[in-house]
């Protein structure tokens, strides 16, 4: 049917710009506290696309229960300025949640999953954009209700629920 061969097609070609706008943003952002990325690779008939990242042991919600005190201030503090650096780059990551803070073997903070961030339109700071996106429990009230015009402090509201999560 070239109605539903189209249609995969379309659907194909989205999802390769959208993997290859994260590898973009990723790439382009230098911090200690935001993951590396090394290129990616295309994929074949038996392996999907993928962008090949610096390896990070766990994740904070693997990790919590067995850091200590000094540890979780330090994981807030790390969280704080990779936050600080996507903002200043005009980025909302925007799905800011334990499993996409990533952990190295001293437990020091890499950021990622850039997958649904999007970029703050510089002029007006705020744009048009798709409601509805990220994990419920760290969610702000904007993105739940699906309200299109928002702004970086959707990350703040998710960065408060993510220490809270921490400190308790």
């Amino acid at each position: 049917d070239p109605k539903e061969t189209e249609k995969n097609r379309k659907n194909l070609m989205y999802r390769f710009k959208h993997f290859i706008g994260e590898y973009e943003i990723l790439n382009n952002l230098n911090h200690p506290n935001i993951i590396e990325t090394y290129g990616f690779f295309l994929g074949d008939n038996e392996h999907r696309p993928s962008i090949l990242l610096q390896y990070c042991p766990y994740n904070l919600s693997q990790a919590i229960k067995r850091i200590s005190e000094i540890e979780k201030v330090t994981i807030i503090y790390e969280l704080s300025e990779a936050m600080i650096f996507v903002h200043m780059n005009n980025i909302i990551h925007r799905d800011l949640k334990p499993e996409n803070i990533l952990l190295d073997e001293y437990y020091h903070v890499k950021l990622s999953d850039f997958g649904i961030s999007t970029l703050i339109e510089v002029e007006t700071q705020t744009q048009q954009r798709t409601g509805g996106i990220g994990t419920i429990e760290f969610m702000a009230p904007e993105l739940f209700d699906e309200k299109p015009d928002y702004d970086e402090k959707v990350d703040v509201y998710a960065f408060g629920v993510v220490m809270y999560y921490i400190l308790t």
